[in-house]
């Protein structure tokens, strides 16, 4: 029997009712799923292997955005550039990452997971190869920034959104262990890459890292299918309809407000603790690791949560309490400050990431979560970019990042106030 993203015919269904009814998903995923015969089980051994490709694609995707400001100082010795000028590879690489996801999530609803993954994996292994020639920041701009960013564009969102509709009962669960990956990898990548760096330089840091990143997204390459039929309706535009969603609209500016915020730590962090001059360079590479440990026990911490208090629940309590750890950053000037803000931030901002999609899952069912995680990629851009630029531009004129911190933590608090207005997934009324 051949892949079954290639051996089920697809079928038409209703775009509309499917994508903004939001009353009942589990049992409409149910019924999706009854019309079809020779389905893998449910949460047996595929299901979870299918989990372990999508921590290794995490390992890689994230694992490289949240360690990019680990660059930064060495970028800022060697080319000589302002801090806002400086973060732009990194803006640009996760901008572009949210940016095509309105594609590929839909691609890979349409023609499978493996042939959009695989694309995106050619240009972020590429991307990552090429910047470890670069000669002037132009051309990190275009191999570490622009071409790596496409390539997680094609990687994420058909990694992230496969995992759901293997599950029901542990659908939490299993997407925490899944995203998990970019916790571990942020880990390891964090104090890695920050020993590469130190004794080798960015050049064979970035050879070494394309290599290495290459062996693990071909492992999730193997390891990663859809379960449910593909979908036959390739127009981008049906499925629109859902931003008439209520529920769907307030999900919508609680996460482009939150994204304002969540990287900017990440891309910052290094310089941060390079400014106050605590620790060594190594110590800015342990902090950005146990940000990754933090997120790792988070996810799955969270994730297990999420299955037996709601989802939706501690989606909501997960950025409540990440609000207060970025108010908690503006006093971190000792290393035991510092290394504290690390791990409490990469816990509960780790709940933003393992929750979102199930929480979505359970609003709009599982079955075209990849056109849904799309259109919620694109709300993603803005704040990706702009987040750790303004960051930037405000230590540029300031000279310290006390703003940068203040601002950085309103947009967390409003997302939480945005958030919290959320309705359980039950009292939404269909559309």
């Amino acid at each position: 029997m051949g892949e079954l993203e290639n051996a089920v015919t697809p079928l038409e269904i209703k775009e509309e009712k499917d994508l903004d009814a939001t009353g009942k998903t589990l049992e409409k995923d149910k019924e999706y799923i009854e019309i079809h015969s020779n389905l893998p089980p449910e949460e047996g051994l595929r299901a979870w292997l299918v989990v372990l490709g999508s921590f290794c694609m995490h390992w890689v995707a994230l694992g490289s955005i949240y360690t990019v400001g680990l660059f930064v100082p060495f970028y800022e010795e060697e080319f000589g550039k302002p801090r806002q000028e400086l973060i732009v590879f990194g803006t640009l690489q996760t901008s572009l990452l949210f940016a095509f996801g309105i594609f590929s999530g839909k691609l890979a609803d349409v023609h499978g997971v493996r042939k959009v993954y695989g694309f995106g994996c050619i240009f972020y292994v590429v991307g990552t190869f090429l910047a470890s020639f670069a000669k002037e920041f132009w051309h990190v701009v275009l191999t570490q920034g622009v071409l790596t960013g496409i390539g997680l564009g094609f990687i994420y969102w058909p990694g992230v959104t496969v995992v759901p509709m293997w599950f029901s009962k542990r659908r939490g669960l299993a997407t925490a262990l899944a995203v998990l990956g970019s916790g571990v990898g942020q880990f390891a990548n964090g104090l890695i890459i920050q020993r590469l760096l130190d004794t080798r330089g960015t050049s064979h840091a970035l050879l070494i890292l394309s290599f290495f990143s290459a062996v693990l997204l071909f492992i999730g390459f193997l390891l990663m299918k859809r379960r449910l039929p593909l979908e036959s309706n390739s127009s981008y535009c049906k499925g629109i309809g859902i931003l008439r969603n209520k529920t769907f609209v307030l999900f919508y500016v609680g996460t482009i407000l939150f994204q304002f915020a969540y990287t900017t730590p990440f891309a910052h962090l290094p310089v941060y603790i390079s400014d106050l001059e605590v620790g060594d360079s190594q110590f800015q590479g342990v902090a950005i690791g146990l940000m990754g440990a933090g997120s790792a026990l988070g996810r799955v911490m969270l994730g297990w949560l999420s299955d037996k208090i709601g989802r939706l629940i501690c989606f909501k309590l997960s950025i409540v309490a990440t609000s207060l750890i970025v108010i908690f950053w503006y006093w971190c000037d000792t290393e035991a400050l510092i290394l504290t803000f690390s791990i409490l931030y990469g816990f509960f901002a780790g709940g933003f990431i393992a929750l979102l999609f199930p929480v979505l899952g359970d609003y709009y069912g599982v079955h075209r979560l990849g056109s849904i995680a799309g259109l919620v990629s694109v709300g993603l851009v803005p704040g990706a970019f702009l987040g750790p630029w303004i960051a930037g531009r405000m230590y540029d004129e300031q000279g310290n990042y006390d703003l940068a911190i203040i601002v950085c933590s309103l947009f967390v608090c409003a997302s939480s106030v945005v958030f919290a207005m959320l309705p359980r997934a039950e009292n939404v009324p269909g559309a």
